[in-house]
């Protein structure tokens, strides 16, 4: 069950970024992004993510879900990125550094579960997770305050 809201509030997050963006339902993209972003974001965060699968190393059942929850998490940060060249202050760098700190916590909770066999760093997995709350959080708020979200 915590991995389904942990999945859940990362689609959330998600949704909100895309609204920042401007997503424009006629031709399915959001209006502000930035594709030669896109075009520099894309191989290397490949191969993070190939690299981070290969250090987690789950179990053969697990490939289909643990590439999806990656494949959320590294939208995650996709868009979180892309509100940070949006907005270049500090409320889009609090945005992506907080993405960036989901990202890590959960890569030390999965190998902490795929490869020890035990969930054990939980003091940083926690603590990476509270600040990437913290930080999405505040970022947000500060593009509220800007006018920026329209509630």
């Amino acid at each position: 069950m915590g991995l389904t809201s942990f999945l859940l509030g990362h689609l959330f997050y998600i949704t909100t970024f895309i609204n920042i963006l401007g997503f424009n339902s006629f031709n399915g993209i959001a209006d502000n992004l930035n594709f030669p972003a896109i075009l520099i974001f894309t191989p290397p965060v490949t191969a993070l993510a190939l690299i981070l699968f290969r250090l987690i190393k789950p179990e053969r059942g697990m490939y289909i879900p643990v590439g999806l929850y990656m494949t959320v998490l590294f939208s995650l940060c996709f868009f979180g990125f892309q509100i940070s060249l949006l907005y270049p202050g500090v409320a889009g760098l609090l945005v992506l550094s907080g993405c960036m700190n989901f990202m890590i916590s959960d890569t030390v909770l999965g190998y902490y579960h795929f490869r020890k066999g035990k969930i054990s760093g939980t003091v940083l997995v926690m603590s990476y997770y509270i600040l990437a709350q913290t930080k999405i959080a505040m970022g947000l708020l500060l593009l509220l305050n800007q006018s920026v979200l329209f509630l």
